[in-house]
């Protein structure tokens, strides 16, 4: 990983460098530089690649469904009863992100 990043940052401190543009066509330099910017910025995390997309899945919405046993209570993906008062945004057990039922 800390390879791919040096070869990134390079690439990206040294856009005009002849490898690059005969790889990269003239219109899509400058997106392929963003994406090679902010692919660097995630290698500056820590993460595997499966940690961050991990990460994406559990901060997409999930729509909490009302618990048949405590109507005052929805369920999480993970199973866990969360109180519907409580005010909380994410499961306090699996830290994914909750849009209530209406």
């Amino acid at each position: 990983m800390e390879r791919l990043k040096e070869f990134l940052d390079w690439h990206c401190e040294n856009p005009h460098n002849v490898n690059f543009k005969m790889i990269v066509a003239k219109e899509d330099r400058e997106e392929t530089l963003n994406g090679m910017h902010e692919m660097s910025k995630l290698l500056d995390t820590g993460l595997t690649p499966e940690q961050i997309v991990g990460l994406k899945e559990r901060d997409t919405e999930y729509f909490a469904k009302t618990s048949i046993f405590d109507h005052e209570s929805v369920v999480c993906k993970c199973g866990n009863d969360i109180e519907k008062d409580s005010g909380f945004g994410f499961c306090p057990y699996c830290g994914q992100r909750l849009k209530w039922e209406d």
